[in-house]
C-alpha cells in the first residue's frame, strides 16, 4: 500500500490546485464585472454629458429664433413708415443670420435621426420667406416648428424617442412638398 501515499498527495495537490484556480477565476470574474459596470456607467455619464453640452449649445439659438418670430408677429401688418412695403420686408437678413447660427450648432448632434430632423426643419425655414409656401405657412407655423425642435432637443438630451410631429411640423413638411412641386422637383 505504499503507492497510496504518493497518489493521495498528488490527488490532494490536484484538488487543492483546482479549488484554488476556481477561486482565483471567480475573483477575477467578479473584478472584471465590476470594472465593466464602472466603465459602462462612465460611458453613459460621458454620453449624457455630451448630450447636455449639445443641448446647452443649441437651445439658446432655438430660443433666439422663437423670439425673433414673436417679434415679427407683434408688428403691425402695415409699416406706417413704409406703407407699400411687403409684410415681411426686413425679416430675412436677421432671420438667416440666426438660422445659420442654429444650423451650425445642430451639426454637433451625433444622432443621425435627430440631426436629419433639424436639417429638414432648417431647410424649410430657409425657403419659407421666398416661396409661395409662405402664403400657406404663417409665422405661427414657424414658431410651432421651432417649439417642436425644442421638444426633440430635450428628448435627445434625455435619450428618449423623439415626440410625434406637431401640426406645425406636418404643415411645414406639406408646404415643403408643395414648394418642391411648384419648383418642378
Amino acid at each position: 500500500m505504499d503507492w497510496i501515499s504518493p497518489v493521495s498527495g498528488l490527488v490532494g495537490a490536484l484538488i487543492g490546485g483546482g479549488v484554488s484556480l476556481y477561486g482565483t477565476r471567480m475573483t477575477l470574474i467578479t473584478q472584471l464585472e465590476g470594472q465593466y459596470r464602472q466603465t459602462h456607467m462612465s460611458l453613459e455619464q460621458a454620453a449624457a454629458a455630451e448630450r447636455g453640452r449639445i443641448t446647452d449649445l443649441l437651445a439658446p439659438r432655438l430660443v433666439a429664433l422663437i423670439e425673433y418670430v414673436r417679434e415679427w408677429q407683434d408688428r403691425p401688418a402695415i409699416d406706417p413708415e413704409r406703407p407699400n412695403a411687403p409684410r415681411y420686408s426686413g425679416f430675412e437678413a436677421e432671420w438667416l443670420r440666426r438660422l445659420m447660427d442654429a444650423q451650425l450648432a445642430a451639426l454637433e448632434i451625433p444622432r443621425d435621426d435627430v440631426r436629419d430632423l433639424f436639417a429638414e426643419a432648417f431647410e424649410s425655414f430657409r425657403w419659407w420667406r421666398g416661396s409661395t409656401a409662405a402664403l400657406r405657412s404663417p409665422l405661427d407655423t414657424l414658431e410651432d416648428v421651432i417649439e417642436y425642435l425644442v421638444m426633440c432637443l430635450f428628448a435627445f438630451r434625455r435619450d428618449v424617442p423623439m415626440p410625434e410631429p406637431t401640426a406645425g411640423m406636418e404643415g411645414a413638411r406639406e408646404s415643403w412638398a408643395a414648394w418642391k412641386a411648384d419648383m418642378g422637383e
